[in-house]
């Protein structure tokens, strides 16, 4: 949890029910809220001018998305999505901004979080621009797995579909399919009942 959903509400937070496929925000809106999820599954998406979504971020229970926009005070750069039915808690953007400056300990964990988010970024935005299928994938299942390394003791689970997986790393679902079945035989990783295990 980033924030302690009580210390929001306190700030004057307010709660919102979303429905599985409810747009929160959109691509382009003013970013006028702090989003924390207090249960539920947010995508953050892209869509190209034919429609195809591109998932640049999944987000669960106790964490904040739109971060960014918010602390700047520009536009959303993409679309949040509901994926499953949600609970998100909202702060008003300069009700957010002051309870920063009145909490150090707030304010480092969110500076934390984002330099953590530009640190994925960064590597799998090189896997995207420089690197062929199978290295996106590998660069995309080693980020994931550092991220969730405190849940993990043996192999760790892929949380997505293939589909999803082809969204994040801008790539077709058949090429990585492909490129999963290649990454298996090399003994890169497993696939145990249709999951993949890293």
């Amino acid at each position: 949890m980033l924030i302690d959903p009580q210390v929001l509400k306190d700030a004057g937070a307010v709660s919102r029910k979303h429905e599985k496929g409810q747009r929160i925000f959109m691509e382009g809106s003013e970013s006028f809220y702090y989003y924390q999820i207090l249960s539920g599954e947010v995508n953050i998406v892209s869509a190209n001018d034919e429609g195809t979504e591109f998932i640049q971020g999944k987000f669960s229970d106790g964490q904040c998305f739109g971060l960014a926009a918010v602390m700047l005070g520009e536009p959303f750069p993409s679309s949040a999505v509901a994926i499953t039915d949600t609970v998100v808690i909202q702060l008003l953007r300069a009700s957010f901004l002051e309870l920063l400056k009145k909490n150090t300990d707030i304010i480092n964990e969110v500076c934390l979080l984002l330099a953590r988010k530009l640190y994925k970024n960064a590597l799998i935005g090189r896997g995207i621009a420089i690197d062929g299928p199978e290295k996106r994938i590998l660069t995309l299942l080693e980020v994931l797995k550092r991220e969730k390394e405190h849940l993990y003791t043996g192999k760790f689970k892929l949380p997505f579909s293939r589909q999803e997986v082809a969204g994040m790393i801008g790539l077709r679902v058949e090429t990585v399919i492909r490129a999963i079945k290649k990454l298996e035989q090399k003994g890169c990783l497993e696939i145990i009942r249709g999951k993949v295990y890293y």
